[in-house]
């Protein structure tokens, strides 16, 4: 049978033969003929391209645009730009890896591509043992990633101060919350609005006719639906104030969907409005509930109204039931909880979008002051205090900057922030001098809070003071950095992180611990130690005992084996220690 030449095939052939090649060997073929160059740079083929070699986009592509054909695109440049981004994360990330110095500005270089970022960071947290740092490339783009992450949620509350008038606005707003607290990196925003999206579709698909029954029966059965499926209201067993439920993605990802009544009247807001509803939370005292209205221009019965006319709203608790609450209910519960003679205009009006947020923000502390029971989903709680006091130091403020004085509590949340940002939170400077101090230049301590920023960038990028082994003092220290050690008083495991060839505790550290009582007083060598209960420690070299490869395997959780990737490179099972990240510091370790 006689071949069939390349060059005889129809161009769709070719195109769909090309679907199968990588992208840059598609480059390279459209160079060897001219009949190949129009096959190759078909925008339907680069558009497949886009579509399948990434699946996260930075919303500045209006992505959902591009691929529904609302916007003209050139595919084959849309392409290139993404290549060119990745080329950009990986060599900022390889500098991160490769350098303790300059990472702050570096995370802040990575997390401006925004979403662009992600599958590149992507690659390297599931990097395998092949890889010779693969400790260290699982740790840090953890740390892009969440850093980025908290820049999107961020952007989303610099929004909601801007402008509340941007489709699913409060959806997304609530859904930053998740973005600081989330343990599924492959998480995307755009998950929580297709949940939604997906319950909308499921709800007509179960009652079709919804359309067609009167507007306030309309609005009831949206909330049974949800209360049959369990997307609202907490199921039995779980503690009201558990820290769970604050959360809009948890809610409708985890296995049981509790939720706080905020939560819960948010995801019942969103499918009334689906079904041509107006629906707006309603912040009550102790309590939150859906004010429900017809479309706007119509009553309750679909006719439209004059111009001045307005049909008297319909209150539902979607957590706890899904009947109409009558308003005379209502203002009975007020007169009780503020007094007759307490004005109550606003707990029986629509709330903003920034009150249900700053509530939402509120509720996060309080829920970890009220309960300790652990979560279905493992809840970082220091994340998600800090998330609190960023929705709170943001939104608490005027809008515009310079405004009238700060009220006495938001000042109190940008302390709180700044001092979790100091201890927890350093690699997120950018985040506070490029949202935060724009907005709080009234503050009392703005001049303070600039300060800090300014020293924790500036000591981040200084280089690290290097610590020889050839130096007079260097060659006395015994172990080295990686080493794995029992403490030969207390018994726990650590790693060896760090070193200097005396003790530099203050005055007062030494006298708490009774240095000088020991053996070899401050004057011995001591050790940074990062132990196998995730905490970090100074140690004696007199009491530490060097846990030796022929001795019994030495096994650290998978938390602690991650964790060690700030420090290390890969343990190395043969000589039962960790390989240091840290040679810009300790050269001969």
């Amino acid at each position: 049978m006689p071949s069939l030449a390349l060059d005889a095939l129809p161009s769709e052939v070719v195109q769909n033969v090309l679907r199968f090649a990588l992208p840059e060997a598609t480059i390279s073929f459209a160079q060897t003929s001219r009949l190949f160059l129009a096959a190759a740079y078909e925008p339907q083929l680069w558009k497949f391209y886009c579509a399948t070699q990434y699946k996260f986009w930075d919303d500045r592509h209006r992505w959902p645009a591009r691929v529904s054909g609302d916007e003209s695109t050139d595919w084959r440049l849309l392409f290139g730009e993404r290549r060119t981004a990745d080329k950009s994360v990986c060599r900022e990330f390889e500098s991160i890896l490769n350098s303790q110095a300059g990472r702050t500005r570096r995370f802040s270089n990575i997390g401006a591509h925004g979403y662009d970022a992600k599958e590149t960071l992507l690659a390297h947290l599931y990097a395998d043992k092949s890889f010779p740092d693969y400790l260290a490339r699982r740790y840090w783009s953890r740390a892009v990633l969440d850093h980025m992450h908290r820049r999107l949620a961020i952007q989303e509350w610099m929004a909601l101060r801007r402008d509340t008038t941007i489709d699913y606005r409060l959806e997304r707003s609530m859904n930053a919350f998740d973005l600081f607290i989330i343990e599924d990196r492959d998480f995307d925003q755009a998950d929580v609005l297709q949940r939604l999206e997906n319950l909308c579709e499921k709800l007509l698909e179960e009652q079709p006719g919804l359309y067609d029954i009167p507007l306030k029966k309309r609005a009831t059965k949206v909330a049974a639906f949800l209360k049959d499926q369990n997307y609202v209201g907490i199921r039995s067993g779980r503690e009201y104030h558990n820290i769970e439920h604050n959360f809009l993605g948890i809610a409708l990802s985890g296995d049981e969907h509790n939720s706080l009544p905020l939560v819960s009247v948010v995801i019942y807001c969103h499918l009334a409005k689906k079904l041509g509803l107006t629906a707006r939370p309603c912040c009550f005292p102790f309590h939150v509930h859906a004010i429900v209205q017809p479309p706007e221009g119509f009553d309750w019965e679909g006719r439209e109204l004059g111009s001045s006319d307005a049909p008297a709203p319909m209150f539902i608790d979607p957590f706890d039931s899904a009947v109409e609450i009558r308003p005379e209910r209502l203002q009975s519960e007020l007169n009780f909880i503020l007094g007759a003679n307490t004005p109550r205009e606003s707990f029986l009006t629509a709330s903003s979008d920034v009150e249900v947020i700053t509530r939402c923000a509120r509720n996060i502390p309080n829920s970890l002051e009220q309960c300790h029971q652990a979560p279905l989903t493992p809840i970082d709680t220091e994340r998600a205090q800090y998330a609190a006091l960023w929705a709170l130091g943001l939104l608490s403020q005027p809008p515009v900057p310079g405004a009238a004085g700060l009220p006495v509590q938001s000042r109190h949340h940008l302390r709180l922030l700044m001092r979790c940002f100091i201890e927890d939170f350093s690699h997120d400077v950018s985040l506070i001098q490029d949202y935060l101090l724009p907005t709080c230049r009234t503050h009392p301590d703005y001049d303070r809070f600039r300060e800090l920023a300014e020293e924790v960038y500036e000591t981040d990028a200084a280089p690290r003071e290097i610590k020889s082994r050839s130096s007079p003092r260097g060659g006395g220290v015994r172990y080295q950095i990686g080493h794995v050690f029992r403490h030969r008083r207390y018994g726990y495991k650590a790693v060896i992180v760090g070193w200097d060839t005396r003790c530099e505790m203050n005055e007062e550290w030494i006298q708490l611990m009774h240095v000088d009582q020991l053996s070899g007083g401050r004057g011995q060598c001591f050790y940074n130690a990062f132990v196998n209960d995730m905490s970090s420690r100074y140690v004696a070299e007199e009491n530490i005992e060097i846990i030796m490869p022929d001795e019994i395997e030495v096994e650290f959780s998978p938390e602690f084996m991650f964790a060690a990737g700030q420090y290390f490179k890969r343990w190395d099972p043969k000589n039962s220690r960790f390989i240091s990240n840290l040679k810009d510091e300790y050269p001969d370790d």
